[in-house]
């Protein structure tokens, strides 16, 4: 995550975090109610994909109808798209994903 600005006990992180929801086709009473929801819960919520957490409690694996390799040729990436490829699967592999 982006390195935040500390703002008395909360951060700037903090500060901007809601305006990610799309709540304008609420009523106010509903807006708030569900605000203060999510402000509560904010902690189950992953900003980023650092904050994604694995699954090991149920083991799992995906049964496939045959084991022959597809043979396929690769796609290429468009070259202005690589910059951009690359980034993100930076941000995966230091996840650990």
């Amino acid at each position: 995550m982006e390195e935040a600005t500390q703002f008395g006990n909360c951060n700037e992180a903090d500060l901007e975090w809601d305006k990610n929801f799309k709540l304008d086709h609420l009523s106010d009473d509903v807006k708030g109610k569900l605000t203060e929801l999510l402000n509560a819960n904010k902690h189950i919520f992953a900003t980023s994909v650092k904050e994604l957490p694995g699954c090991d409690t149920f083991p799992h694996k995906i049964e496939l109808t045959d084991d022959i390799p597809v043979r396929q040729k690769a796609y290429r990436v468009p070259y202005n798209l690589i910059p951009e490829m690359n980034k993100q699967i930076d941000v995966l592999l230091e996840s650990g994903i």
